[in-house]
């Protein structure tokens, strides 16, 4: 029983790192890195990464800038309640 505890957790602990890799590379300004997980995270429903996917796609960081994009991830993320300080 404690066995499997113990390796549920190291799974979710080591998702969280992997969760996290987003932001960082992120504020390294490493944008290219950073858009491609973030996409995958977004896409999974982490509002964190929706919230930066908009900035991405808002100002052409990493990605092509597409406004539309960027909007409808602000939804996405505003859905989940992560509320934006970014005009778009």
């Amino acid at each position: 029983m404690k066995k499997g505890l113990l390796i549920i957790l190291s799974l979710l602990f080591s998702f969280a790192g992997y969760a996290n890799q987003c932001s960082e590379y992120w504020h390294k300004e490493n944008y290219e890195k950073a858009f491609t997980l973030c996409k995958e995270d977004a896409e999974l429903g982490d509002a964190e990464a929706q919230y930066y996917l908009v900035y991405m796609y808002d100002d052409g960081e990493g990605t092509e800038q597409d406004k539309q994009k960027a909007f409808y991830w602000y939804t996405k993320a505003a859905e989940q309640g992560n509320a934006l300080h970014k005009k778009i």
